[in-house]
């Protein structure tokens, strides 16, 4: 027999979602609800204690709940660590706002949508090959191995760890930002690459215009142009070659007078392996292409540009000349 209508006009799923703001029950990451539960504590520490408690006082008269015996109301949790490597931004004002539209009147399901669309989330990953992603405005991104694309809130914002190729359609209204650890690359409506490892975030402008900033300046990138984001500056790159950039969507790893400590750090992140360099010799510059078939086989290519071998010790690929 099907419950009868809740006489305060409040759904079955309104309901749920108070009792379980009311019990504080334990997420459960196989649920939606509960991982959306999940994003709503610990309220803002912003928030003072007298508010919070009003907010959740107010909760508890329009639903009839109350808290079960010898549970109180949600506290500020430990920070959680987040994912290795993805920067990730969380509003400090979601768990307090989310409540709000609920004494507001908001049903749980509107507020639950707008919890998880202000809260980032991982929508595409690249393991072992290149994977394609679609965004809700039509942008596309090609993600290299080994990477990541975080979305930060808002479907213009976007966290990226490892590299990949944006081709992103026009919003002046809009702009599509992608965050790094060294930091942003702003753009109206374009085509480049972006690429995070090796401890250097690059990028790259085939088609338009990026805007790239770090804590101290920014500058402004046209087609053909490059820059890298280094430590807390922005600078440009001299005379940039688009296949040095674009090559990995080919298969490939094409060098130009590159240091052989870069180049080692392109096969470490394509391949997730870790190659270790005798000392002095990651200072050396080298030129050539490397096929990306494989990391045994990319790393003896390199081997004989280098006048040596790559020999496989216990978790690492080690560089030695006769």
């Amino acid at each position: 027999m099907p419950d009868a209508p809740d006489p305060r006009g409040l759904s079955p799923r309104d309901l749920d979602l108070a009792r379980r703001l009311d019990a504080r029950q334990a997420p459960d990451a196989a649920d939606p609800l509960h991982a959306a539960l999940d994003s709503l504590q610990p309220l803002a520490p912003d928030v003072a204690p007298e508010a919070s408690a009003r907010i959740w006082e107010a909760i508890a008269a329009q639903t009839g709940l109350a808290p079960e015996a010898g549970v109180s109301r949600p506290a500020r949790a430990p920070d959680r660590a987040p994912a290795r490597g993805v920067p990730t931004r969380v509003p400090r004002w979601v768990g307090a706002v989310a409540a709000a539209l609920l004494v507001l009147g908001v049903g749980s399901w509107a507020a639950l949508q707008w919890v998880e669309r202000s809260t980032p989330a991982v929508v595409a990953s690249a393991s072992g090959e290149i994977e394609t992603w679609t965004g809700p405005d039509g942008s596309t991104v090609a993600l290299r191995p080994q990477s990541q694309l975080v979305r930060q809130g808002d479907e213009r914002t976007y966290a990226l760890t490892g590299e990949a190729f944006f081709d992103v359609e026009s919003d002046p209204s809009r702009p599509f930002t992608i965050e790094t650890a060294a930091g942003d690359v702003r753009v109206l409506g374009t085509r480049f690459n972006v690429s995070t490892w090796g401890g250097e975030t690059h990028v790259y402008v085939e088609e338009g215009r990026v805007e790239v900033s770090s804590r101290s300046n920014a500058l402004v990138l046209n087609a053909g142009e490059g820059g890298v984001l280094l430590g807390a500056s922005a600078e440009r790159l001299r005379s940039p070659e688009a296949e040095t950039f674009l090559d990995w969507q080919r298969g490939e790893a094409v060098f130009s007078r590159e240091s052989v400590q870069r180049v080692a750090s392109e096969i470490e992140h394509h391949f997730a392996v870790v190659v270790r360099l005798p000392p002095g010799v990651g200072r050396e510059t080298v030129s050539g292409v490397i096929a990306l078939d494989s990391a045994p086989q990319a790393l003896e290519q390199l081997g004989r540009i280098l006048g040596g071998t790559f020999q496989r010790e216990g978790g690492a690929y080690r560089f030695a000349r006769p």
